[in-house]
């Protein structure tokens, strides 16, 4: 869309974009080129390094503006300033401690679902695959196992999108519809 270059995530716009606000743009969008597992794992990349770079500099700030030993302290925790980044313990632990204080607060769940999606077998995701890499449907039992997990594994994107709307049908039919859970 734009083959001079311009226009990428450093042009100056009225309304400033976080790096999540402007991948995830490009990501759902129409346009194929950002759709590949490279441009996903890339902009993946750069969501994190920008908020690496920004618990760094708020850490930095409070290192140096260092009022009281209180602050002091709590500048020395890195587990504070660590814990949006995913895959970390301190994300880990924020997050057990959020559904710890969920559960004090509203009382154990009664109510456990867990959801699996057989994406391998799932006849309208193969087909909307095949057509958006080959522009016709197909009967998705004529194609070998290997064939199926190559356009599964080609387009993740694809696939999660169709399992986030699956997901969001299902819960959108359980506050809907209140026969669901009643035989």
């Amino acid at each position: 869309m734009f083959p001079t270059g311009h226009f990428g995530f450093f042009h100056e716009r009225n309304v400033k974009l976080t790096p999540h606000q402007y991948f995830r743009t490009r990501i759902l969008s129409s346009e194929r080129r950002f759709a590949s597992t490279e441009y996903l794992f890339y902009s993946f990349c750069r969501v994190e390094e920008y908020l690496i770079r920004s618990k760094i500099s708020v850490c930095a700030n409070v290192k140096r503006q260092d009022y009281d030993e209180a602050r002091h302290q709590s500048s020395l925790n890195l587990h504070f300033y660590m814990r949006a980044i995913r895959r970390t313990s301190s994300y880990w632990k924020l997050y057990l401690a959020e559904v710890l204080s969920i559960i004090r607060t509203l009382g154990g769940p009664t109510f456990f679902m867990t959801v699996s999606y057989d994406d391998i077998n799932s006849t309208d995701l193969i087909n909307v695959i095949h057509q958006y890499e080959h522009g016709r449907l197909i009967d998705p039992v004529t194609l070998f196992y290997e064939e199926k997990r190559k356009l599964l594994n080609k387009h993740p994107l694809l696939s999660a999108r169709h399992f986030n709307h699956r997901i969001q049908s299902l819960l959108e039919l359980c506050r809907t519809d209140e026969s669901v859970f009643w035989v």
